[in-house]
C-alpha cells in the first residue's frame, strides 16, 4: 500500500523547487542589470538617441530657414485666413451644392423613364438620308 505521506512530500518538493527557481531567475536578472555589458549598451545607447536629436534639431532648424518652409507658413497662414473669415466655408458650401444639383437631377431622369442628352442608345436611330 502506498505511504499517504509520500504525495505531499513530493508537493513540497515540487514547491521548493518553485522557490528556488525564483530565487536563481531573480539572482540572473540582478546579474545582467549589473553588469557592465549592459552600461556599456546603456551608454551607446543614449549617445546615439543624444546624437540624434542633434541632427533632427539642425535639419529643423535649416528647414524653417529654407523658402519651401516659408512658402508652406504662408500657405498654412492663408488657409487659416480663409477659414476663419467663411472664404473657404462659402466655396466648399457652393460646390457641394452644384454636385448634389447635379446628382439630383441625374436622379430624376434616371428614374423619370426620359432619355438623358448623353445616353444615344435611347434615341431613335436617324432617318435614313434621302439620295
Amino acid at each position: 500500500m502506498a505511504d499517504p505521506k509520500q504525495p505531499q512530500e513530493q508537493s513540497n518538493s515540487i514547491a521548493d523547487e518553485f522557490v528556488e527557481l525564483g530565487r536563481n531567475i531573480k539572482q540572473a536578472l540582478q546579474s545582467v542589470w549589473t553588469s557592465e555589458e549592459r552600461r556599456r549598451l546603456q551608454s551607446e545607447i543614449e549617445t546615439g538617441l543624444s546624437e540624434a536629436s542633434r541632427a533632427l534639431k539642425q535639419a529643423t532648424d535649416e528647414f524653417s530657414k529654407s523658402q519651401a518652409a516659408q512658402n508652406l507658413k504662408a500657405d498654412a497662414e492663408d488657409f487659416q485666413r480663409r477659414v476663419q473669415n467663411g472664404e473657404l466655408e462659402a466655396k466648399i458650401r457652393s460646390e457641394l451644392l452644384a454636385a448634389l444639383h447635379i446628382a439630383n437631377e441625374q436622379l430624376k431622369k434616371a428614374f423619370s423613364g426620359e432619355p438623358s442628352p448623353d445616353d444615344k442608345s435611347a434615341q431613335p436611330p436617324d432617318s435614313p438620308e434621302k439620295p
